[in-house]
């Protein structure tokens, strides 16, 4: 029995380096991919916006760490009924977090790009 959970602690921390270098990659995407329609690079509004973002993010990764403790704590509980509970309740919590982060950042992107529509640019040949 302990060396399944070594081995799938082992698996689960293979799996947050992962995502964490996916993250840690995302967070390092240039500016210009990341900016909402209708915003310079220079703006106030794109500062925001990545402040936004990056806050955001590592919320997601907080909440992906927790995730994997509360699955740790799940498949640690051997059969204990009151431990699967409050595991189980841990990660119903932890995916509603993350679908409110999620929420959030559609949210933030749509009121940023509502806030600075795209500028009008002359027809093509009227220039």
């Amino acid at each position: 029995m302990v060396d399944i959970i070594v081995c799938s602690v082992d698996i689960q921390i293979g799996a947050m380096i992962k995502w964490i270098a996916i993250a840690r990659a995302a967070l390092e995407a240039p500016a210009a991919v990341d900016v909402p329609r209708g915003l310079s690079n220079d703006s106030l509004g794109v500062v925001i916006y990545q402040v936004i973002n990056y806050f955001l993010a590592f919320a997601g990764i907080i909440a992906v760490i927790f995730l994997i403790l509360a699955g740790i704590r799940f498949v640690g509980a051997r059969g204990s009924e009151e431990e699967v509970r409050a595991a189980r309740n841990s990660i119903i919590a932890i995916v509603a977090g993350l679908i409110v982060i999620g929420l959030a950042w559609v949210t933030v992107s749509y009121v940023i790009g509502s806030v600075n529509p795209p500028a009008k640019q002359a027809p093509v040949g009227k220039q």
